[in-house]
């Protein structure tokens, strides 16, 4: 479809920059009795052919010709120039499209805001995710450590234990010791006396070993209780911060998907 507009000035441009974005639609020209009308530079600047001549116009013979100029004299010239069959878009028509050309310009200035404010909240969101992985990230590799350190607190504790029953064992040992050189002792009567003394010192330092031990034991019952406790911990922590990155990752991609969106825009 070729069409011709005649009048440059505000209507007449705007119709023009809109036509202009149409690819079924092929313009054949402009036409104003200004050479510096706005619809004129805008030809000027597009290679599209224009004129103050009016005539002109009509030899490149468009299928529809829009008066955008309103002017009454204007209006009488272009049927006096009618002399085919060409189809005529009197001003009341051409105002109405410039009316919805306007409707369209402001619709289209909206999006363009609204694409921006996405893109804003899109840059914000993408920095907001990367700070998340970041952290996420860290807080991995704080749970691998713990959970390293962890595995390597319970193995000391276990060999600690084997250290302890074989204290126990030696302490156990002693005490028999102490208890047989008590027995012997007395059946040496006064010559025996002095090593009395020692064997119930012996017993003295087996039992003191006996409870220490115990105390000893206990204690690294509870420590090995704790460190289990942490060790579940971090594992559950682990779980979530998998959860977590794979959240991000989620995020990321439906962040990617708006941006190409918005580029397709």
């Amino acid at each position: 479809m070729k069409i011709g507009i005649i009048g440059g000035g505000a209507g007449g441009s705007a119709i023009l920059k809109t036509l202009m974005k149409m690819s079924q639609v092929s313009i054949v020209g402009i036409s104003d009795i200004d050479p510096e009308a706005p619809g004129i530079q805008i030809a000027k600047n597009t290679q599209l052919f224009y004129t103050t001549e009016m005539s002109e116009l009509f030899q490149k013979q468009p299928d529809i010709m829009i008066e955008a100029t309103g002017v009454p004299q204007v209006k009488k010239m272009v049927e006096e120039l009618n002399t085919g069959h060409i189809t005529i878009m009197d001003s009341e028509a051409a105002k109405l499209m410039m009316l919805l050309v306007e409707n369209e310009e402001r619709l289209m200035e909206k999006i363009h805001n609204q694409i921006r404010e996405v893109n804003e909240v899109r840059h914000m969101t993408q920095e907001s995710i990367d700070e998340m992985n970041g952290s996420i990230q860290q807080t991995a590799a704080m749970s691998d450590t713990l959970s390293e350190f962890a595995n390597k607190t319970i193995e000391l504790v276990q060999q600690t234990d084997d250290i302890i029953r074989t204290m126990g064992q030696i302490t156990r040992q002693t005490n028999i010791l102490g208890l047989n050189a008590s027995i012997e002792a007395a059946r040496a009567g006064e010559q025996g006396k002095g090593f009395a003394v020692v064997a119930k010192e012996v017993q003295k330092l087996a039992g003191n070993s006996e409870a220490f031990t115990r105390q000893i034991g206990d204690i690294l019952g509870t420590i090995k209780g704790e460190v289990s406790q942490v060790f579940q911990q971090v594992q559950i922590l682990k779980g979530a911060t998998s959860e977590q990155l794979e959240s991000g990752e989620r995020l990321q991609e439906a962040v990617q998907r708006l941006s190409n969106n918005i580029e397709e825009l």
